[in-house]
């Protein structure tokens, strides 16, 4: 077992599970190539250490399961997952290789294209709240109160609870403590497994996999600049890209973007 995340792709990995830090065993197993089909994985394992007794592999593979049949294994760059689209403007290749790198994704990193999909679905459905993004945390905040919940603010988790081998609560910095018959944590392996809870309570392969866990090496500036007046007009191009939430503008082929990284 390890990580889970939930995600979309743009091609096919629908609502898949990636599971982090898993071992997958071929023997027995039947694989498929995938190539350029377009259905859904059932399960996908990322990170995950795929051995093959007939060919010798014992190695980090992605892994990509339909069924009872293994889809593909994947080692594909980000950079290699963008090109397998086929666009034919460089530019529209340089744009995307953008997106999916402007956070610290290598984009000639192997294996690592199984992340291109979730930075892309992240870039291209950005959005702004009406109003501001305090709006939409007031709101929820509101909501959870209308239903009988409580915000706590300005207090930190000092460590999970736990009782009979499951978390049952948190202990505040100031040594309250709170049940809850379900803990939902947002921090990092690190701080969750490694820091809130007890040792022994984590499994060996979890406390390996949030050991290894790493940030991103580099990331690339982003400034955000609040415009008076009607939207900036990009000459030479339709008029419905001066609506745009996101232009990437400067780029004109795959190595200007990968040049760019490079530099910085």
């Amino acid at each position: 077992m390890g990580i889970v995340h939930r995600y979309r792709t743009l091609r096919g990995l629908v609502n898949a599970v990636v599971l982090t830090a898993a071992i997958v065993v071929l023997a027995g197993l039947p694989a498929t190539s995938l190539g350029q089909e377009a259905e859904p994985y059932d399960l996908v394992l990322a990170g995950g250490r795929v051995i093959d007794p007939e060919t010798g592999l014992d190695a980090i593979r992605h892994v990509g399961i339909r069924g009872d049949r293994i889809a593909e294994i994947s080692e594909d760059s980000p950079r290699e997952y963008i090109e397998s689209f086929g666009f034919s403007d460089p530019r529209v290749l340089a744009g995307f290789l953008y997106l999916v790198s402007m956070f610290g994704l290598d984009p000639e990193e192997g294996g690592m294209g199984f992340l291109a999909p979730i930075y892309l679905h992240r870039m291209t459905q950005a959005a702004l709240v009406r109003g501001g993004s305090h709006q939409l945390s007031s709101t929820l905040r509101r909501k959870v109160e209308e239903a009988g919940g409580e915000v706590m603010v300005g207090h930190g988790a000092h460590r999970l609870l736990t009782e009979d081998g499951r978390v049952c609560g948190v202990r505040l910095d100031d040594d309250r403590e709170l049940r809850a018959r379900a803990v939902v944590s947002t921090l990092n392996p690190q701080q969750t497994f490694l820091q809130l809870l007890e040792g022994e309570l984590v499994p060996g392969e979890v406390t390996e996999a949030a050991r290894a866990y790493e940030w991103e090496k580099t990331s690339l500036f982003v400034g955000n600049w609040g415009i008076l007046g009607g939207p900036p007009r990009y000459e030479g191009w339709p008029e419905h890209v001066d609506n745009s939430l996101v232009v990437v503008m400067g780029y004109e082929s795959p190595d200007d973007v990968l040049g760019h990284l490079q530099e910085v």
